[in-house]
C-alpha cells in the first residue's frame, strides 16, 4: 500500500468516525523545501482527492515552536485529526499531550517521536530506520569487497532517524572489519549542505573509498560534488 494511502488508513484506524467526505485534516510539514516532503504532500493530497478528505498544509519551515503553534492551530480549527511530519523528534510530546487532550487523532509521518510508546488514538507511519541502515550497508559492503574506507554524512543530529540509520550503518560495520569510516559530519537532511560537505572534504584532501549519506537528497549533493571535481 503506497505510503499516502497508509496515512489516511492509519487515519481512520485512530478516528472514531466514518463519513470520510466530512474530514478535515491539518498536515504540518518540517519544511516543505524538503524533496522527499514534497513527495508525501503530492500523495497526500492525490489521497485525499479520492477519498473526499480536505486538507490544510502548514510549512513548519524547519522552526519546532512554530510547529507547535501550528498544531494547536488545527486543534483550535476543530480539525478532524492531525497529520505531523516532525521537525524535531525530540520535541513532539506536547503535539502529542495536545492532541489527546483535544481527543482529535493524529499521525507522525517519516520520523518516529523519542517516545516508543505512544498513547491511544497517536500512531506514526514510517520505515525501519535501523533497518534501512543495515540494508545501505550491507550493499555498499558488498560492492567494496569488505574492505576500503568510507565517509558517512548524517542527517539532524537531534533526531533518531539520524541515529537510528547511522546506528544501522555501524552494526553491519561489525561484520566488516576491513572497512573503516574516516569521514563523519552532518549535512541536515539537505542536498546542498550533502555537496558542500563532500567538496569541503575533497578539497581538504581527504580519503575515501565510498560515502553513506543517510538520504537520498545528501547522497545526490555528495554524487554532485564528486562529478564536480572529477
Amino acid at each position: 500500500m503506497p505510503l499516502c494511502k497508509l496515512l489516511i488508513a492509519a487515519f481512520l484506524v485512530v478516528s472514531s468516525q466514518w463519513a470520510a467526505a466530512s474530514y478535515r485534516i491539518g498536515v504540518t510539514i518540517a519544511r516543505v523545501d524538503d524533496n522527499f516532503m514534497t513527495y508525501v504532500r503530492s500523495g497526500l493530497e492525490e489521497a485525499a482527492r479520492k477519498d473526499g478528505v480536505q486538507v490544510q498544509f502548514e510549512d513548519a519551515q524547519g522552526d519546532v515552536v512554530r510547529q507547535i503553534n501550528q498544531v494547536q492551530g488545527f486543534l483550535s480549527q476543530k480539525v478532524d485529526a492531525v497529520i505531523v511530519l516532525p521537525v524535531d523528534t525530540a520535541a513532539t510530546a506536547n503535539m502529542t499531550r495536545a492532541a489527546v487532550e483535544a481527543k482529535v487523532p493524529l499521525v507522525y509521518v517519516n520520523r518516529h517521536p523519542d517516545e516508543r510508546v505512544l498513547p491511544k488514538g497517536v500512531t506514526t507511519v514510517a520505515s525501519n530506520d535501523i533497518e534501512a541502515g543495515q540494508l545501505q550497508m550491507r550493499y555498499l559492503a558488498d560492492r567494496m569487497g569488505g574492505k576500503g574506507t568510507i565517509a558517512l554524512i548524517m542527517g539532524d543530529l537531534a533526531q533518531n532517524s539520524t541515529h537510528d540509520r547511522s546506528e544501522g550503518v555501524k552494526q553491519v560495520l561489525k561484520e566488516y572489519p576491513g572497512i573503516t569510516i574516516v569521514e563523519q559530519q552532518s549535512a541536515e537532511w539537505q542536498r546542498n549542505k550533502g555537496m558542500d560537505l563532500t567538496s569541503n572534504w575533497l578539497l581538504a584532501g581527504r580519503s575515501f573509498d565510498a560515502i553513506v549519506a543517510n538520504n537520498d537528497e545528501m547522497a545526490i549533493g555528495a554524487a554532485m560534488a564528486l562529478q564536480q571535481a572529477g
